[in-house]
């Protein structure tokens, strides 16, 4: 059975403020993950995902004492020191210098450009991320998207969940794990009982019936009073 060893953004607040918003990286980050984990389990991994309190190192010497076959930091983006919204926008996966890596992240990034609403930043190697260099198992490296950018902010707050299965169906289709919709329920369409529908018009004309003879009486009431 793989193993997928997911590092969530660690640092709280105030790391990763969202423009506009009170909400930080970190949590964001965390949800997704959760939500990953549970997905991936479904369709048969083994997941662990890492303890905030724990740093970079402790993370990778934890996944590779575990055996993990792949790992996975979950962040998002920024290219703005905060004081100003940021331009840039859309995902980008970063990969180490190997053709192996880079298949990987292609399939992740592909997933995600499935369900995000515009122009991403690619697949781009990167040799100086330590849960990159240092990783001896796959590493994938998901930058979701730029969270000082107003839009892509939004959407990451809003689709959570959506993010969460692009990222598991790249990890599937990594191992050739065949991908399982969550299955949709719908309640079939029934045929009103007719004696049914009747008794209830019945009892609804009769109400009616009764109203206006109470507000007959009333009227006729107040007309009397009047007469008086």
């Amino acid at each position: 059975m793989s193993k997928v060893y997911l590092s969530p953004e660690r640092r709280p607040a105030p790391h990763g403020k969202y423009w506009g918003m009170n909400v930080y990286e970190h949590d964001v980050c965390v949800d997704i993950a959760a939500l990953l984990a549970s997905m991936l389990t479904a369709h048969g991994f083994e997941v662990k995902t890492a303890d905030p309190a724990k740093d970079m190192a402790a993370r990778v010497k934890e996944a590779t004492a575990w055996g993990a076959n792949y790992y996975m930091p979950v962040h998002t983006n920024a290219n703005t020191l905060g004081d100003k919204e940021g331009t840039a926008r859309g995902p980008l996966v970063l990969a180490y210098d190997h053709p192996m890596s880079k298949s990987a992240c292609q399939m992740a990034y592909d997933c995600l450009m499935e369900i995000y609403p515009g122009n991403g930043q690619g697949v781009r190697v990167n040799k100086d991320f330590y849960e990159i260099i240092q990783t001896p198992m796959l590493s994938v490296y998901p930058e979701l998207a730029f969270h000082d950018n107003g839009e892509d902010a939004r959407w990451l707050v809003s689709n959570k969940e959506k993010i969460a299965l692009a990222l598991c169906r790249g990890i599937c289709m990594w191992f050739g794990v065949e991908w399982q919709d969550s299955p949709v329920t719908e309640i079939p369409a029934t045929e009103p009982d007719q004696e049914e529908l009747e008794r209830v018009i019945q009892e609804r004309d009769a109400a009616r019936a009764q109203v206006d003879a109470l507000k007959a009486l009333a009227e006729e009431f107040v007309k009397k009073v009047r007469e008086a």
